[in-house]
């Protein structure tokens, strides 16, 4: 499931957070700011796969370019629908 890809994922920050967890005091502000960008940072990874954009636009050189005598599909739907 993605839950548990993302704890494979994380699994470096996640151990960071419950050695400091384990520790009799409070963790440094740097060490725990380096664990959540250290999270970003692998996130940012796989983010292409996790927010896939819900469009996608491709260019084509206008002498590739082929016109179409079929009618788009999509012409005539409402957007609101």
């Amino acid at each position: 499931s993605g839950a548990s890809e993302a704890l494979k994922l994380l699994q470096p920050q996640i151990k960071g957070i419950r050695d400091m967890m384990g520790r009799d005091k409070m963790p440094g502000s740097l060490e725990v700011a380096q664990i959540g960008a250290s999270s970003i940072d692998r996130l940012r990874t796989v983010e292409p796969y996790l927010f896939p954009p819900l469009v996608q636009f491709k260019t084509v050189d206008a002498a590739d370019y082929v016109p179409s005598d079929t009618p788009n599909a999509t012409a005539g739907e409402d957007p609101n629908s």
